[in-house]
Order: structure tokens, then sequence, then C-alpha cells
């Protein structure tokens, strides 16, 4: 703050002189300071220098074949079934018929995978297909189904069989056998004769 030095007059009023006091000067040094302080931050400055780096990702194929010995193809829907061969056209109280389907990975397949039987749809007469059970035995291509090694309870045609599951490799390099054993009841009626149905069933391939 200023302070006065003395009194004047100035057509007869008094008037006083203000001087610049300690306090005035500290305030002016401080506002320099500041100035000061701003321009030296203004004139910091860093090197930078970045790095990028890139990943690629593909995803695996996986896909399943079928073969009821006319050549391996894919049959994803139940109008489009492989048909098997069974023999059974002429099936008495408690007849057994066999038949086969063949599965393997695609040749473009380049992971491995799980076949497991998932799906067992019976279609046509009743009078037949409530009478017919089954079993399934997975063994190596090749094998004659009539001489597999069956374990297990029959299944209703409408029940799903288990175990009935293998692995597969990749891009086709191993194939594998699902022996179908199908019987009808010895207890089938009379009704029965003549009598035509079927069973659809699904393997489904999980990958890796």
């Amino acid at each position: 703050m200023g302070r006065h030095t003395g009194r004047r007059e100035h057509n007869g009023q008094p008037r006083y002189r203000w001087t610049r006091g300690p306090f005035t000067k500290v305030r002016a040094l401080l506002a320099g300071g500041l100035v000061l302080g701003i321009g030296v931050a203004g004139t910091l400055a860093a090197w930078t220098d970045p790095e990028y780096s890139r990943g690629e990702f593909t995803a695996s194929v996986f896909g399943i074949v079928g073969n009821t010995g006319t050549g391996f193809a894919e049959h994803t829907t139940n109008a489009s079934a492989a048909q098997m061969t069974f023999g059974a056209t002429a099936m008495s109280p408690g007849s057994l018929a066999y038949g086969y389907l063949d599965v393997r990975t695609t040749t473009a397949s380049t992971v491995g995978g799980t076949l497991t039987l998932t799906g067992s749809t019976p279609a046509g007469a009743a009078a037949i297909t409530d009478y017919l059970t089954y079993r399934v035995a997975v063994v190596p291509t090749g094998t004659t189904c009539a001489s597999a090694t069956y374990s297990g309870t029959a299944v209703s045609a409408g029940s799903v069989f288990a175990p009935a599951t293998a692995t597969v490799p990749s891009a086709g390099s191993t194939i594998r056998r699902f022996c179908f054993q199908v019987q009808l009841a010895t207890t089938t009626p009379n009704t029965a004769q003549g009598q035509s149905g079927t069973i659809t069933w699904q393997v489904t391939g999980s990958s890796d």
C-alpha cells in the first residue's frame, strides 16, 4: 500500500502526495515472476517415436461328409439323407438288418473333430416303425456290420442310441463307420404285414 509524505494545499484544500511503498514493489515483482514462469514452460518439448504392430487371424475350416456305398458327399438335411442299404424288404418278427454310414472330415478341413449320433426320426407306417429297435457300433471302415461287436441296450426308432461317437482328424485322413443293427420286435402284430417305414439318423460333427 502507498503512503503519503506530506500535506499540501491546493485552492485552500489539503492535498496529499502518495508514493509507492514496499508492498507495491513486491506485487510488481510477483507479477514479473509469473510472466517469466509461463515463458519458460512454453519452451519445453519432448521427442516422440510411435511403434505399431498388427496380428492376422484366420478361422479354421471344418466339415464332414458321409458315404453309404456310392461315394462321399454332403447330406445336410433330412430330405437329402444318404440312402443306406439294409436289404430289409421282407422282415419278420425278430429279424435283424444291418446298414452303415462312413463319415470323415472334408479334405478342406483344417481341424479334426468329434462325430456323434444326435438324432433318430421314424417315418411311414407306425404299424412297423413302432416295433423297430436299433443299436449302433462305431468301427473302422471296412468292417462288416453283421460281424461288428454291438453293446448296450437297443432303443426305439424315435430314440437316440448312446454311446455312438468317434473322433476324426483333419483333411479326411481317417474314416469312421457307423454300423446300424435294426430289429423288428418279436411282439410285432399281424397288422404290420406289408407295411413300410423309414428311420433317418443324424450324425453331427463338432470341430476341435
